[in-house]
């Protein structure tokens, strides 16, 4: 026998609305959740990018601002390294091969020099080179032909002169590239330049120098 109650047709119409309430708002709840993760992996991927971006853009920029800085390098050692025996008394006496790169912008002409500081505080030079032009750069072993070499501390020769202490240690000597906004006043006679005078000849137009420092310790120095 059908049920006619008006009552019982009420409740069942209230239960079917509540589960459809219910399940309405189980999907809007499903469909956030979805909305939220989505959102929060995008903003994840982004950031991941940007951080690759701009960790590229440093290494790059790092790159470029190191590939511009000038400087001086020999095969005779990478900076800090060992003065290879033959470039000393104790070896055959020659002076090293030398190249640079990156010139500032101005440079007319380079001097070299390479000069040590012994315990007594003071700069000796061991070569002095002035007059090199700007289309030079590298300088052959031996070099005699490139520039106008002066007078280094130890004898009244124009000539390289290599190191040679009096006495075991390992001493630092440092090879300095400058380049000049002009050619430097100097004696005729390059018997006259010293590492002294060419040092102030250049003081007031040194647009930028470049460094390498090489060591060598006398095991048989007497």
């Amino acid at each position: 026998m059908e049920n006619n109650d008006p009552l019982d047709r009420t409740e069942k119409k209230e239960r079917v609305i509540v589960i459809s309430r219910k399940m309405l708002w189980t999907f809007i709840s499903i469909i956030l959740f979805i909305l939220i993760i989505t959102s929060v992996l995008a903003l994840l991927l982004v950031n991941k990018s940007s951080e690759k971006t701009t960790s590229s853009s440093a290494i790059n920029s790092s790159a470029t601002s190191t590939d511009k800085v000038f400087s001086l390098v020999s095969d005779a050692g990478a900076d800090g390294e060992i003065l290879p025996i033959e470039y000393t008394c104790d070896g055959s006496s020659s002076s090293p091969a030398l190249s640079w790169s990156n010139i500032p912008d101005g440079t007319k002409e380079f001097a070299l020099m390479m000069s040590t500081i012994p315990v007594d505080g003071s700069t000796k030079w061991s070569w002095v080179v002035y007059g090199i032009p700007t289309s030079t750069a590298s300088i052959e072993k031996n070099n005699k032909t490139v520039g106008t070499t002066g007078v280094g501390s130890h004898k009244t020769i124009a000539e390289y002169q290599p190191p040679c202490s009096q006495g075991p240690g390992l001493n630092k000597y440092t090879f300095t590239l400058y380049a000049l906004s002009a050619s430097p006043e100097l004696p005729d006679d390059p018997l006259q330049v010293t590492g002294e005078v060419l040092t102030k000849a250049i003081s007031n137009i040194t647009l930028d120098s470049a460094n390498l420092n090489l060591h060598y310790q006398r095991f048989n120095a007497e």
